[in-house]
């Protein structure tokens, strides 16, 4: 009995140590699990926390980038060409051209300091420097409709009308072509299209990846902007060779495993990137453009600058490519009169009733009406039309009995 007594005592005692080793394990192993979760988060929180600091300075610089072409003293709406190592460097300075074009021109770093010769009015930066989170400048590439034309001497024309080239009549033939450009695209990670009306983007190129050396006093944009490949088809960030050129919002490469093969592997990507639309661009320029209009016509109606206040509006303009815009007596509905008043004038002359004569010498009129009264008009020319006594000038034209 005894010996069987302390036989059992020893295997309890074997079975209490067994269970507090594998307690122990098993604590070490729930120390190591946590310990590895621990570090995940660790670095899933610091990366979001590089990836918010590096979309903040993005919108920053979009904000600023808005506020800079619409405040454009000339043309609202023109925006700088990039920063481009071409002079040799990056000293945040957009660099202009007045060479041949290339579409090469309009992809660099954003020109945060400000505009040198040959660049024309207003030579001033976007007023910050704003960085990724790994210290890096950002990037830009702006669209050919929105920046002035160096190569022809001639400024694009910004309006509601240019919202959707392309465009083969004036006043959309600018840059030295026939028609307008198509806008820029913006594509994800699949090559699906995220817009077509891509008036600018903005990029953060983050840490060199995929054997990239920035080393060089001033490298290449490869050496900065990342490219995958998905199939057959290549997305890159990197080049701007035609006018609707895609760039695209690629997936991180943090986020895509080796065994993911949606992607062709190594696949090594990790730029970050915000974009302008043609339509908030031009919400904005409107804005503007009715704030001073408001402001104008205010001064028109108090005419601070005469003695006697004029404590009246203008008459509006005709409508039309054809016209200078000048008001026209008794038109309360139309253009805006932005051209300084006309000296032109219609006439009437009726020496003899077979000589009488009606003549406009302006084209800022819908109509004007002449009325004989006796004989018939007999011939007409340019813009009047005649109905036997009437005659009806819609711009500069006659209408005579004389023979012609």
């Amino acid at each position: 009995m005894a010996h069987q007594y302390n036989y059992s005592s020893q295997a309890n005692s074997r079975l209490r140590q067994g269970g507090a080793v594998l307690i122990l394990m098993a604590f070490i192993l729930g120390l190591g699990a946590v310990a590895y979760l621990l570090k995940a988060y660790n670095a899933d929180a610091a990366k979001a926390k590089q990836d918010e600091k590096t979309y903040q300075a993005l919108s920053a610089a979009k904000q600023a980038l808005i506020a800079w072409a619409v405040s454009h003293p000339n043309t609202p709406g023109l925006m700088p060409y990039p920063d481009r190592n071409g002079d040799g460097n990056y000293d945040g300075n957009s660099d202009c051209y007045t060479g041949v074009f290339q579409y090469g021109f309009l992809l660099g770093q954003l020109p945060t300091v400000g505009q040198t010769n040959p660049c024309v009015t207003p030579q001033t930066g976007l007023g910050g420097d704003w960085r990724d989170s790994q210290g890096n400048r950002l990037w830009y590439a702006v669209s050919r409709n929105l920046v002035h034309d160096y190569e022809h001497s001639e400024s694009p024309v910004i309006n509601p009308g240019m919202n959707n080239p392309p465009h083969a009549v004036t006043p959309y033939l600018r840059q030295g072509g026939i028609q307008s450009y198509p806008w820029l695209k913006v594509l994800d990670r699949n090559g699906n299209l995220v817009s077509d009306r891509v008036a600018a983007v903005i990029l953060a190129p983050g840490s060199p990846i995929g054997g990239q050396n920035r080393s060089a006093f001033a490298p290449n944009a490869s050496e900065y902007l990342d490219s995958f490949q998905k199939g057959a088809a290549i997305y890159n960030n990197r080049a701007y060779a035609t006018a609707d050129e895609d760039f695209v919002i690629g997936e991180d490469s943090s986020n895509v495993p080796a065994s993911d093969l949606t992607f062709v592997q190594p696949y090594q990507f990790n730029d970050k990137l915000v974009y302008i639309t043609i339509d908030e661009l031009m919400a904005t320029i409107e804005k503007r453009v009715g704030r001073e209009v408001g402001t104008q016509l205010k001064d028109y109606y108090v005419a601070s600058n005469a003695i006697i206040a004029n404590r009246f509006y203008p008459y509006a303009a005709i409508m039309g490519g054809n016209k200078n815009y000048s008001c026209v007596v008794g038109k309360l509905a139309g253009a805006l009169p932005v051209a300084a008043s006309h000296s032109s004038s219609c006439s009437y002359t009726g020496i003899s009733a077979t000589s009488s004569t009606s003549s406009c010498s302006f084209a800022e009129v819908e109509a004007v009406i002449f009325t004989k009264t006796s004989l018939n008009f007999t011939y007409r020319a340019g813009a009047c039309q005649f109905s036997g006594k009437i005659c009806t000038c819609s711009g500069a034209g006659t209408c005579t009995r004389a023979t012609q």
